[in-house]
């Protein structure tokens, strides 16, 4: 049976048929796409956005440390020097934790092998002052 022989009817009901499988097609690969990047979000958010965080802490933290070593060298007050002589060990502290959090943290091998130098860098250096 030719395209051409059957009714207009008929051939409108299979042209939507067919338009109405393709979309609900469409919308069931749609949902399968939506439930992968939902997974991929969840995945951020729990595991890589916390580690991303406290890097970025350890960041903040050495650059208020350099701030602070920069007013204990122009500061003449005797008083507040102690207070942040105080403070830049108290970011070392933190410092310390961070790297703690971020070595107990599932990380790729290249980036676990950086972390790991770079404590034993900071112990090294902490050894000298």
């Amino acid at each position: 049976m030719r395209l051409a022989n059957i009714k207009i009817g008929r051939r409108l009901t299979i042209g939507f048929t067919l338009l109405l499988i393709l979309v609900l097609l469409t919308g069931v690969i749609s949902i399968f796409n939506l439930a992968k990047f939902n997974r991929n979000i969840i995945h951020v958010v729990s595991e890589d956005y916390p580690i991303t965080v406290n890097a970025n802490k350890i960041v903040d933290s050495f650059n208020q440390i350099i701030m602070t070593q920069q007013y204990v060298l122009l500061s003449n007050d005797a008083a507040g020097l102690q207070s942040q002589i105080n403070h830049i060990i108290d970011l070392r502290n933190e410092i310390g934790k961070r790297y703690d959090f971020l070595a107990s943290a599932s990380l790729d091998p290249s980036s676990s092998q950086v972390l790991k130098e770079l404590i034993l860098v900071r112990k090294k250096f902490y050894r000298l002052q």
